[in-house]
């Protein structure tokens, strides 16, 4: 995909008049390249792409089930969700535990003072 000005100066270059060929020789870009550009007057639109289901989806309500009864060791999940025959591997599962996961505790140590020798 080519940058903004690029495009620009593909298209001021082509209101002068001058010839697809003739551009592709100045810039050096491919002639299809050009003609894409041109024919868009700018760069193309990008398409939605549909995301694919992911083998996790199934299982999502039992994961969601266990995490409001506290569980949020990955491990453990995984061993549950296989015996229910998940299939896919703990990456996922860890993916989609952590954003549920209780924020860490700050374990800070009390500070004391004891007179010299005690």
């Amino acid at each position: 995909m080519l940058k903004g000005g690029s495009v620009l100066n593909l298209l001021e270059l082509y209101a002068q008049g001058k010839s697809i060929r003739e551009i592709v020789r100045e810039t050096g870009f491919g002639r299809n390249t050009v003609r894409t550009y041109l024919r868009n007057e700018g760069p193309p639109e990008r398409a939605e792409r549909e995301g694919r289901p992911s083998k996790l989806d199934p299982f999502k309500p039992f994961l969601d089930e266990m995490l409001q009864m506290g569980v949020y060791n990955g491990e453990v999940l995984l061993e549950r969700l296989r015996e229910l025959g998940y299939l896919g591997g703990k990456t996922l599962v860890k993916d989609y535990v952590q954003p549920h996961r209780p924020p860490r505790r700050n374990r800070t140590a009390r500070r004391f003072e004891t007179l010299l020798g005690k």
